[in-house]
Formats: structure tokens, sequence, C-alpha cells
């Protein structure tokens, strides 16, 4: 990988990860242990919808793909079982080993915020009053507590299956991804075809053993598995097939195309909060603008590759993007909750925590980790999957 596609890479998943966080801000039906909460307004659903669940919702199909192109790259686009081997190897410290530790860490916030009566109320989900061993072995594995994970967890099923992925790209090419793609914007096919759901889903049936967890409710029957395995796939496909990831910076076709893309968001939004379920129309108009994003906004950088390059703060920073991805929850959920709880439920407070609890979470995310990497950088390498600053290596 050439040096002007390893800093893209870089910068751009600093730049993801703030959409990721905006996503993660949503705050619509928000819920409190000791009281319902009241919906916001028409306007205010209409404009969360539009950036969390719209244009922001493109950053996780990208994570996939950046992560299934790096892997591809690592084993130097051939394949062989002494290379998968040190793939698996590899992922156990930089994904498995974070997942836990971290869902670990969650866990033992919980029990210490569900000692103070105001935050209690904040985790619905936790009642260490009538859990036992079990029920946090199933949080820990399955549920964690800092959510985002399971991008990880989706991953580690990927990877568990990486040769058969890599091989069907590489001498199916099309032909492979072409039904990868029809599966992610078909429900009928994930949501019937249970052969399918067991063979991407070993990793979570190990899970699901170890924690005595009914193996049912965990099979990947809603679309991000899909979506993942396709982008991952896609990935793939881009490393292995020597697809163009950099285009010139006088290209037009992404300015001119962002204003309708913004305005296809627009109208599928308008439909989401119109249209009665089920709402077929409104999932593959989210498909389709999912697909046009990503591959809108990977070009897009382009054009602005140089300013980006020599920014300092974006050089600084951007090496933590894996930290604030795993430091970010539950404490944003703490602040979007906590704001609302401090002034009452309406537009206003809804409004606030909406805006500033994403902004206020990735910067104390973003300081915790550089302060850890800083003062305890073995302790960083660890938790972080030896994505040290210095190694100026991305999530994947």
């Amino acid at each position: 990988m050439n040096i002007q596609l390893s800093h893209k890479i870089r910068n751009l998943s600093f730049l993801l990860m703030v959409l990721v966080v905006c996503i993660h801000g949503y705050n619509e039906n928000l819920r409190f242990a000791d009281h319902p909460s009241a919906g916001p307004s028409y306007w205010l659903r209409f404009l969360q919808r539009f950036s969390s669940d719209g244009f922001c919702r493109v950053a996780v199909p990208l994570f996939f793909a950046i992560s299934g192109y790096l892997a591809s790259e690592s084993i130097g686009r051939t394949w062989g079982l002494r290379s998968y081997l040190n793939l698996l190897k590899k992922r156990f410290f930089s994904l498995l080993l974070p997942y836990l530790l971290v869902s670990a860490a969650g866990i033992a916030l919980v029990v210490l915020l569900q000692i103070f009566p105001f935050s209690k109320p904040f985790f619905n989900n936790y009642r260490l009053e009538n859990s036992g061993i079990q029920d946090w072995l199933r949080v820990w594995l399955l549920d964690p507590v800092p959510f985002p994970l399971w991008f990880i967890r989706f991953l580690l099923n990927y990877f568990l299956f990486f040769p058969v992925l890599f091989l069907a790209v590489r001498y199916l090419r099309e032909v492979f991804l072409l039904p990868a793609m029809l599966a992610w914007m078909w429900p009928l096919l994930y949501q019937k075809f249970g052969v399918w759901k067991i063979a991407f889903s070993l990793g979570t049936f190990l899970f699901c053993f170890l924690s005595g967890t009914d193996f049912g409710p965990y099979l990947p029957t809603q679309k991000n598995e899909l979506e993942g395995l396709f982008f991952f796939t896609l990935g793939i496909y881009a490393s292995v097939h020597g697809v163009p990831l950099i285009i010139r910076k006088d290209a037009k076709w992404p300015l001119l195309l962002l204003p309708l893309w913004l305005g296809w968001i627009a109208y599928r939004t308008f439909l989401v909060l119109e249209m009665p379920p089920p709402q077929l129309p409104v999932h593959f108009h989210q498909v389709a603008f999912t697909l046009t994003g990503s591959i809108l906004v990977w070009y897009l950088y382009d054009l602005y590759a140089e300013n980006l390059d020599n920014s300092s703060r974006i050089r600084r920073y951007a090496p933590y993007s894996v930290g604030v991805f795993l430091f970010h929850e539950p404490l944003l959920t703490i602040l979007k909750k906590g704001m609302i709880r401090l002034a009452g439920p309406g537009d206003a407070s809804v409004l606030i925590s909406f805006l500033l609890s994403p902004a206020l979470a990735f910067a104390a995310a973003l300081f915790f980790a550089v302060i850890l990497a800083k003062r305890f950088p073995g302790l960083y390498n660890v938790f972080t999957g030896n994505r040290s600053p210095a190694a100026d290596r991305e999530l994947s």
C-alpha cells in the first residue's frame, strides 16, 4: 500500500469516527427505568433521522470495507494456511482481546454507576439485584455495555471464514459480490435461510455456548450483518483486483453528486416518518443511498486530501481513532441521558443533548485515549489491540 493511500485510510477513519459518534448521539427513543420518555416533535425526529440514520450511516459500511481491504493487503493478496493462521493470531490480539477487555470494563462501570440513585435509571437492561453470573457472562460476551462492540463481533465472524470469502472474491469476482449484495438488499433472503444464519455465526455460537445463552436470538437476522459482509468482501475485492482507490483532485462528479445524495436522504427520511410498517420501499432507498454514499464519501475525500494531510490536528489525533471507538460508550449514553434528565423532557433538552453529547463524548474519549497512550502505553496497546499511535494503524 502506498503512502498516499495509507494516509487516506488513517485520516478518513478519524473523520468517519466522528460520524459514528454522531450516530450514537441519536436520542429519539431514550428510556429511563423510573419514568417513560416523551417523544420529540416531528421536525426534531426528521433532523435526527436525516443525520444519524442518513448521511452519517455511511461510516460503518466504510469501516467494514477498510477492514476487508487491510486484511487482504496484510496477507499479500494471496492465500495459504500459514497466512490464514497468522491472520487469525493477529485478530485475536487486535479484535477479540480488546472486545473482551472493553466489555468487562463496561460491566465494571455499570456496577459502579448503579450504586448512585441519579445514574442507576440510565441502564434499563441491567439489574444488579436480579443478575447472576450467567447474566453477566451473557452481557460480557454477547450484549456488551459499550454496544458499538457489535462491530467487532461481526468482524470476528467474517474472519473465521476469511479463506472462503477471499477465494470466492478472487475467482468468482462479481459472481460472488452480486449475491452478497442481493442478500443485503432483500430482507426475505436473510430471514428465511436458516443455514445461512448458522454459517456466518460460528463465533456467536461459541460465545453462546460459553455463556449458556440460547443461540436463537443472536442469529444474524438483522441487515447489519449482511451489510457488513457485503462491504467487507467489497474491500477484499478492491485489494485483490486492484480497484483504483484514489481519484484526481480536479474530479467534479463527487461535488455534483453530493447535493443529489443529500436530497435523496431527505426524501427517504420523509418516507420513514410518513409510511407505516412494513417499510420495504424505505429499506430499498436506504440500501441504495448507503451504497452510493459510501462510494461518494470515499472519493470525496480525495478532493480535500492535501488540506487534510497538512492539518496538524488530523495528523496528531487520527492515530487515536480506535481509542475513540472503544471508549466513547457508555459515556455518550450517560451524557445524553443526563442532559435530558437535568433539563427535563422537551424539544429543547432533546436537541441540546443530540448536538452536545456526541461532541463532549468524542472529546472525552479522545482525551482519555491520548492520556492513556502517553502515560500507560502498554495498557493502551492491550486495550486497543496493539494499535499504538506510533504504529499509525487503523481499526481492521
